[in-house]
């Protein structure tokens, strides 16, 4: 009777315990068990966004091995009209044309001093006739690259050549939105006093300074001179104040 109630008993116990057993296993990561459908041809990455079906699918992210990040719209692991945008490991950022998860076809390079190169890219690499433009001093030039080399790179036509009156109503805007901080013609703004029509600015000047020193084999002193760079700061009429004045253009070669 007894053996009779324990074999009676023994299929519950096994499916009780099967059924702990479903229960204890961990949920999948859906992240991890994501991929591309075209992953072989990127290079080295984790993505990192929603999944279906084993594919990307959704606004996820990409990112390298070497710290660079590409995030977009995925559909069954492929880029939405491939384009995506890019955040370098340096710094720089590219928005455009995306393929085999480097820059292709048309698309906008932007440095992290804030220059920005916009153009044709071929195998993640700047190549064609392009827009570049300065952020200092917001100069626009035709820039031609190859390899991520520049090749070349000229000041845009120049627009017709603003009247006296137009110049004059750009320079009050400037002197107008001028704020501690800012760069002028005559050095960096420190303070501002609007009702006397003063402004405090901070420059670095060349100056001849003149260094003591004390020859102990002739047993005299003297004084050696050299040229150096002193930080002053003068009040001037906001009158004589302007914008900064451009920089020169970045040297063929190499991308800044």
């Amino acid at each position: 009777m007894v053996a009779l109630w324990l074999s009676c008993l023994s299929p519950l116990a096994n499916a009780a315990t099967a059924a702990n057993e479903v229960q204890a296993l961990p949920a999948a990561d859906a992240t991890a068990a994501c991929r591309l459908s075209d992953s072989q041809a990127w290079p080295a990455h984790q993505y990192q966004g929603p999944c279906l079906n084993g594919l990307s699918d959704g606004s996820g992210v990409v990112r390298f091995a070497n710290g660079d990040e590409l995030q977009g719209q995925f559909k069954q692991g492929r880029l939405l009209e491939n384009k995506a945008e890019i955040r370098y490991a340096s710094g720089d950022r590219y928005a455009g044309g995306i393929k085999d998860g480097v820059p292709q076809g048309d698309g906008v390079y932007t440095w992290r001093n804030g220059d920005v190169f916009k153009g044709p890219f071929s195998a993640g690499r700047k190549n064609g006739l392009g827009q570049y433009t300065e952020a200092k001093s917001g100069r626009n030039s035709q820039a031609r690259y190859h390899d991520d080399f520049l090749q070349g790179l000229n000041q845009a036509p120049a627009t017709a050549p603003a009247t006296t009156a137009q110049q004059d109503e750009t320079l009050e805007a400037f002197r107008q939105a001028l704020k501690p901080g800012d760069l002028t013609n005559l050095g960096l703004v420190i303070e501002i006093k609007r009702n006397d029509g003063l402004v405090l600015v901070q420059t670095t000047e060349a100056n001849l300074l003149g260094i003591p020193r004390y020859d102990y084999q002739r047993q005299r002193s003297g004084v050696d001179y050299g040229v150096g760079e002193q930080v002053a700061q003068k009040w001037v009429r906001l009158s004589q104040i302007s914008p900064p004045v451009a920089k020169a253009r970045p040297k063929l070669g190499r991308s800044p």
